[in-house]
């Protein structure tokens, strides 16, 4: 049998607004809405609405409402819906309808119903509303007995996208992360960039990547790719880091128009660099060189 830790959230109805207490959701909200009368006092005709946001991922196993009504009168229905879906109705009936309490009281008493396990699913509110038929129904609170869903490890796979492998790696605690690996290449012309969260080739610009050595901090099982970047004078991807404080000419050619350099350096202490429009006599790719060669103009026939 799947353990889990039960935990209480109150929310107590007063001066027309729901305060929360004890195991509130986190990053969850309520709105309390009333048409008419004194605070969590419902008259005939009179309705309220709680919604409450932000319960994603929680497995609900019982709600109470505390209530009363009055001596010999107060009717009413109730509706609890998750999303779009009804968890729990009473239909138009007296207070002391077993639906409801099953007698007549005006000293606070307990309205309970048990569920096997609902879980909230993402973007669902969970929401109650109370309409009163005759006078009058009362409300001091909503209580929600519910699990949270339990934190997670999670495992990174890595595709190199050449023979050589790694092994994937899974954190040792939830939201630890997990420290990316190094590629050594016994190649000349490439070297290894950082990884990608999806597969890049050269014909795209330059990719955002995690480098070597870094902390990623996976928020399910995936896997990561290999970026390489060619030793050469045409570079596929050129990383930042490596201008330093150089003054550098950075071009892109696009299939169809001519090579236009963008920028000039130098590369400034925050990466910037002055933007700047010239035609270059490259063939093509992404190309960095010193900002001391010659350029032309116009764009070579």
């Amino acid at each position: 049998m799947k353990a889990f830790f039960l935990l209480i959230a109150l929310y107590t109805i007063s001066g027309k607004q729901a305060v929360p207490s004890g195991d509130i959701p986190a990053g969850s909200s309520c709105v309390y809405e009333q048409t008419d009368g004194r605070s969590g006092q419902l008259t005939a005709g009179n309705s309220l609405m709680l919604t409450l946001s932000g319960c994603e991922g929680m497995t609900l196993h019982s709600v109470t409402l505390r209530m009363h009504s009055n001596t010999k009168s107060g009717a009413g229905r109730m509706t609890m819906a998750i999303g779009e879906a009804p968890i729990w109705m009473i239909y138009t009936a007296p207070f002391s309808d077993e639906s409801w309490y099953g007698d007549y009281s005006k000293e606070w008493v307990d309205i309970s119903q048990s569920f096997s396990g609902l879980y909230v699913p993402q973007g669902d509110d969970i929401t109650l509303q109370i309409s009163a038929s005759e006078n009058s129904l009362y409300l001091q609170s909503v209580q929600l007995n519910y699990s949270a869903p339990q934190p997670k490890t999670y495992t990174v796979s890595f595709d190199t996208h050449i023979a050589q492998t790694i092994d994937p790696v899974t954190e040792l605690e939830a939201s630890g992360g997990i420290l990316l690996p190094d590629i050594e290449l016994d190649d000349a012309d490439w070297r290894f960039y950082g990884w990608a969260d999806e597969a890049v080739d050269e014909s795209q610009q330059a990719p955002s990547v995690c480098r070597a050595g870094s902390m990623y901090f996976p928020s399910t099982d995936c896997t990561l790719h290999a970026v390489y970047v060619q030793e050469s004078d045409v570079q596929p991807w050129l990383p930042t880091d490596d201008l330093l404080l150089e003054d550098y000419l950075i071009a892109q050619y696009e299939p169809g128009s001519e090579l236009m350099l963008y920028a000039s350096g130098p590369v400034l202490d925050n990466g910037s660099i002055a933007a700047i429009q010239k035609q270059l006599p490259m063939e093509n790719g992404w190309v960095s060189m010193p900002t001391d060669i010659a350029l032309e103009t116009d764009h070579p026939s």
